[in-house]
């Protein structure tokens, strides 16, 4: 059986349909498939495993990480950091939050 991926993007979300037999053979084709993913900068990922009929245990793990490095290295808009509350606890004069 052979492997196959279709790829989309939805807005901010990525769709990613997987048909066939996943496992070592064929980890580098879905690799190359969502390190591609990282230019776009999902913000979810959604996989379609409905027409997978076989996937090795390590392969959706392994190249999910390909994906978070890619991520990473990729500049990223920066998030505004709200800050946290403070207050002093009355009996112990220790500052909790």
């Amino acid at each position: 059986m052979t492997f196959s991926t279709t790829v989309e993007m939805k807005g901010r979300e990525a769709w990613i349909t997987l048909e066939g037999e996943l496992d070592a053979a064929v980890a580098g084709e879905f690799r190359k498939d969502v390190q591609a993913l990282a230019g776009n900068n999902p913000e979810k990922l959604v996989l379609f495993m409905g027409k997978l009929q076989f996937m090795a245990r390590h392969s959706i793990p392994a190249n999910l990480a390909a994906l978070s490095d890619s991520r990473q290295r990729s500049p990223r808009p920066a998030k505004n950091k709200v800050p946290r509350e403070t207050s002093r606890s009355p009996s112990s004069g220790r500052i909790t939050s």
